[in-house]
């Protein structure tokens, strides 16, 4: 009898797991520049210190990522392409070029959208943020560049890759090339767990 119990409480685990393995959203490409040239990688090899292209969700799935499409990725999982998917930021961001405006209303419950800088530009307008610490750890810290962050879970409506950044020449980032897909440059902060999702 006590065998019989065990069993269909590890059945139950098991059928729980798998539940919530179908609930987490699919990886999807996006850009990162790795080793002087910008690559496609999915969404789930994505370190902490990458510099990657951040475009709104609706580009994701039709920017013509053919060699993945919907099918199989690179490690062999299943990749879901269809119109009307909300892909979702997968790791916390800080905007190194351009601009977006993301809705976190998953995360703080805000209905407004709120407009994203890069931190190039917030430094040409406050020379004062140079000496800001930006301690991922620490939420004091990470207030005061709030409107360069993009967090995990929120979702990018729109973004925007300026030719022209009016930030400091001194704090802008010019070494590395625009991004393929024209979307804003941004620096991996946190990955899976450690997310603000």
């Amino acid at each position: 009898m006590l065998v019989l119990f065990e069993l269909t409480v590890c059945k139950q685990r098991q059928k729980n797991m798998e539940q919530l393995r179908m609930m987490r959203r699919p990886p999807y490409p996006i850009y990162v520049y790795r080793q002087g040239r910008w690559t496609r990688i999915l969404t789930n090899n994505l370190l902490p210190g990458d510099i990657c292209s951040v475009i709104r969700g609706e580009d994701v799935a039709t920017f013509g990522f053919s060699d993945y499409g919907s099918g199989r990725g690179q490690d062999g999982r299943n990749i879901i392409r269809t119109a009307g998917h909300e892909v979702l930021v997968p790791c916390d961001l800080l905007l190194l070029r351009g601009g977006c405006v993301v809705n976190e209303a998953m995360l703080t419950g805000e209905s407004v959208p709120n407009v994203k800088q890069s931190i190039s530009e917030a430094l040409a307008v406050d020379p004062s943020l140079a000496g800001v610490e930006l301690n991922i750890g620490d939420g004091r810290h990470m207030a005061v560049h709030a409107n360069n962050l993009i967090m995990g879970g929120t979702n990018v409506l729109q973004h925007s890759y300026p030719d022209d950044e009016r930030g400091s020449q001194k704090y802008t980032v010019y070494t590395i090339p625009k991004p393929p897909d024209k979307g804003c440059i941004a620096t991996v902060l946190r990955t899976g767990y450690g997310t603000s999702q």
